[in-house]
Order: C-alpha cells, then sequence, then structure tokens
C-alpha cells in the first residue's frame, strides 16, 4: 500500500494541487489525506480510491506505475550486479548502495 500512496502522492503534486485540494476533492478530511500521503496513519481503501478518482486515475493504473518502476529498478540493479561479476566494477555499486539504504531509511 506504500507504493499506492507515494504514487497518489506524486499525482498530486504534478497537478499541483495541496493536499486541501485533493481531500476537498475526494470528500475526505483535509487531516485524513494528510496523515495518509505522509504516511503518519493507514486508511481504508475507500479513501485510498476517493484520492484516486479525484485525480482521474485509476488505482490500478498508480499500481501499474510503481510496479513498472520497481521493474526498472530491479533491472538497473541485476545489471549493475553482472558487472560486478564480470569485474567490470566502476564504483556505481556505492550509488545503487546509498539508493537502497535511502529507500529503507524512508520505509
Amino acid at each position: 500500500m506504500k507504493a499506492l500512496v507515494q504514487a497518489l502522492e506524486q499525482a498530486r503534486r504534478a497537478r499541483g494541487w495541496t493536499v486541501s485540494e485533493l481531500a476537498r476533492r475526494a470528500g475526505i478530511s483535509r487531516n485524513v489525506a494528510y496523515k495518509v500521503l505522509r504516511g503518519e496513519s493507514e486508511t481504508s481503501w475507500d479513501n485510498l480510491q476517493a484520492m484516486s478518482d479525484a485525480q482521474g486515475v485509476s488505482m490500478f493504473a498508480l499500481m501499474d506505475t510503481t510496479e513498472d518502476q520497481f521493474n526498472k529498478d530491479r533491472e538497473a540493479l541485476r545489471k549493475l550486479l553482472e558487472k560486478m561479476d564480470a569485474g567490470e566494477w566502476d564504483g556505481e555499486r556505492v550509488i545503487v548502495l546509498d539508493k537502497l539504504k535511502e529507500d529503507e531509511e524512508a520505509e
């Protein structure tokens, strides 16, 4: 669910909407929307659906987007590991490990 919430937040920002605007359009309280989008609170699928519908995008499309990014990241990591196994490492490993660490800390 975290990836879906992140995708909702990215979509909101891309539209230039405030959290209050998204909440108003979704018919939910600003406080609920704020806490959900900041990862401070869990919510119902109904609220996620409402925020998705308010932005004119399906939750399935948002989930596909996050899955596509995950697959791209996984493929990039696989290619890097192949380079490392072949002895062709050129320092990229440090960048990838830093990125993975940042992602873990964000969770």
